[in-house]
């Protein structure tokens, strides 16, 4: 439909004057920008600047509306006399709801990639912005921001994130940060970070329980159709913020948070797990020596590689893969008889009295020897042999 056009700039400078006759003064711009149109004190200097310069300037839906509901609490009935020359520039012009800038820096970036999580992959990446995100709010322009950092040497992160969401690299910044620590000490982290505004991309992340601000104490798990995608958005934490100790260990300074995964671990069917306990301790920041509450729960190695399965392009260096099942219970033999070897002389003889009396009822010195080293992995001598039956009093003639 064809629209004669009323710009921008015209319905701006008619709306200041209308409401001057209204109030029977004279109004400052940056007055007339934050009491009538609810705005900072710079945007009708601004936007009036931006209508000069393209006369296709045209305000956005919410921004309007702002205007509106501003104008209605301050001018109360009198707002009835401005009515038509706000219906005059809603019909005249083709309002949006939101100005997607972000294509101009970032053209290939897909701003509706966390409407639904429904691949493994979207899980994976959900769950490390858990761990190395940040949605913090603008304090001028009050526009959300989020923000990711990781350590150079995990940069394969980034590098895959953004292709994954599209994000322009000549926008990555690399950034040396020197903090010095209680005792004066110098320390020197180099990060790799990605930064951008988008209210789209990050309203649908809040959707899934992402937290605006500080979240480290305040993170839950969020609700994932299938168990595949909840491994993967595990092993998306653990490569932000998980070690291997031992076991596969998660850390939070939410308790809930950890909480949340043991017990979908245990609705997936991991309930004999031993080490399922979100245990907690005291840690000291490194530079400035303040007391944190940190929060961690081992998951194990079989549910370590189940996840390993289900995404093979998480962080390499934590894909570490663990002995289960059989392989454990044989590494773990191996690793015993190997200790027992270690034993001093005394110690290398492993058959008790009662079975050595047993044994020397049937069989000779060497026989016994030999079966020491078949059943325990250990060779002895007939030297050692005679020496226990000595010992025991154990007498046959061979």
């Amino acid at each position: 439909m064809n629209k004669s056009k009323f710009s921008t700039l015209d319905f701006l400078e008619q709306l200041k004057h209308e409401v001057e006759k209204i109030i029977a003064f004279n109004i400052r711009q940056d007055v007339f920008s934050e009491e009538f149109l609810c705005q900072n004190k710079r945007h009708f200097e601004y936007v009036l600047a931006q209508s000069r310069k393209n006369p296709m300037f045209v305000l956005l839906k919410p921004t309007l509306d702002e205007y509106i509901n501003q104008l209605k609490i301050k001018l109360g009935s009198n707002y009835e006399k401005l009515r038509s020359l706000f219906h005059k520039y809603e019909t005249s012009n083709e309002l949006k709801d939101r100005r997607i800038k972000i294509y101009k820096y970032h053209p290939n970036i897909d701003i509706e990639y966390f409407k639904e999580i429904n691949n493994i992959e979207k899980a994976y990446w959900f769950g490390l912005l858990l761990a190395d995100g940040s949605i913090t709010i603008h304090k001028k322009n009050r526009n959300k921001i989020l923000s990711v950092e990781v350590n150079i040497k995990d940069g394969i992160i980034i590098k895959n994130l953004i292709h994954a969401i599209g994000f322009d690299p000549k926008y990555v910044k690399y950034y040396k940060r020197t903090s010095y620590k209680k005792n004066g000490q110098r320390s020197i982290r180099r990060i790799f970070r990605i930064r951008f505004t988008n209210d789209e991309f990050i309203e649908n992340m809040i959707s899934h329980g992402f937290v605006l601000g500080s979240k480290a104490e305040k993170i839950r798990f969020p609700r994932l159709k299938e168990p595949e995608y909840q491994l993967a958005c595990i092993l998306g934490f653990f490569d932000g913020d998980g070690s291997h100790v031992g076991t596969p260990t998660l850390y939070s300074k939410s308790c809930d948070f950890l909480k949340d995964i043991v017990k979908i671990l245990k609705e997936l069917g991991y309930d004999t797990q031993p080490t399922f306990e979100v245990k907690h301790r005291i840690q000291m920041n490194k530079d400035t020596g303040a007391k944190i509450d940190m929060y961690y729960l081992g998951i194990g190695g079989e549910i370590f590689n189940d996840m390993l399965d289900f995404y093979p392009y998480s962080l390499p260096r934590k894909r570490k893969r663990y002995l289960v099942g059989e392989a454990l219970k044989e590494k773990r033999r191996k690793h015993w008889l190997k200790y027992l070897s270690k034993f001093k002389k005394e110690k290398k003889f492993l058959f008790t009295k009662e079975e050595l009396g047993e044994l020397r009822k049937n069989l000779s010195y060497e026989k016994i020897a030999l079966l020491h080293n078949e059943k325990f992995g250990i060779k002895i001598s007939l030297h050692t042999v005679r020496y226990w039956c000595s010992n025991w009093n154990i007498i046959k003639k061979d």
